[in-house]
């Protein structure tokens, strides 16, 4: 038996785009306000916030949020709580499949706004 009208149902979907369609505003500071707490990422939000920053994602970054690689980001923003953790945080994302140093900057901002901000481009000098 359904227990929920189609309309809510309908609208309920349109609201789960929107929070992929304005993360910005929609879901980020809600990340940011639970993270900061001592909250962590989910799956689902490291993914959220790499298309944001990548604008796709690839097959890699199903190696990204394996379990794995999910407990060094979280790790990663744990240590960026903490005033003198910020470039081993950094450091810690770079070494993670699919995400390296410009993406690794994207969960830090999500995460903690006031602190980071996001690198346009990987550069490095060879």
């Amino acid at each position: 038996m359904l227990t929920t009208r189609p309309d809510e149902m309908v609208e309920a979907g349109i609201d789960e785009c929107l929070d992929y369609y304005d993360p910005e505003n929609r879901t980020f500071p809600q990340i940011a306000s639970r993270v900061s707490v001592g909250g962590e990422l989910t799956k689902q939000e490291v993914l959220q916030i790499l298309k944001w920053k990548l604008r796709s994602l690839k097959d890699l970054n199903a190696v990204t949020i394996s379990d794995k690689y999910m407990a060094k980001i979280n790790e990663a923003i744990t240590k960026a709580r903490k005033e003198n953790g910020k470039f081993s945080a950094l450091e810690l994302l770079d070494c993670i499949p699919g995400i390296g140093l410009a993406a690794g900057t994207a969960p830090l901002s999500v995460c903690y706004p006031e602190k980071f901000t996001t690198m346009a481009k990987e550069r490095r000098s060879v």
